[in-house]
């Protein structure tokens, strides 16, 4: 299923990286799926509890960045790298750090820390440039 795919993705990834990515540290966000699925199979039942809107740009902006870290994951760049650039002053930490604020006044609830790592970008300033 699309859920266990995209579990096995996101569980491929450490912790810090995933809690980074995802929002969360472990499983799948149903909207993911819902919203995946709404708009595979257009199913009145979906429409509801799929995205749309500012939530929509959040989904999109955490799912173009798994792909992104996943990647660099496939070149080997250490996941420490990562997290270091990810959460840096560059284009994507920023818009990530926006998209992790937006849910949290949502959800009113506020995310675990993930503590901070020095880091040469020199590897990955292509891909968050």
């Amino acid at each position: 299923s699309f859920r266990k795919r995209l579990g096995d993705l996101l569980g491929s990834l450490p912790e810090d990286l995933r809690l980074l990515v995802a929002g969360r540290v472990s499983g799948v966000p149903d909207v993911w799926v819902n919203t995946r699925n709404y708009y595979t199979h257009w199913t009145d039942d979906l429409r509801n509890k799929s995205a749309e809107g500012a939530e929509l740009y959040c989904l999109n902006t955490r799912l173009m960045m798994l792909v992104r870290v996943l990647l660099l994951r496939l070149i080997d760049v250490p996941p420490d790298v990562i997290v270091g650039a990810l959460r840096g002053g560059n284009r994507w930490a920023r818009e990530l750090a926006h998209v992790a604020d937006r849910e949290r006044q949502q959800s009113g609830k506020h995310a675990k820390g993930v503590s901070g790592f020095l880091c040469s970008r020199r590897v990955v300033e292509f891909v968050f440039a």
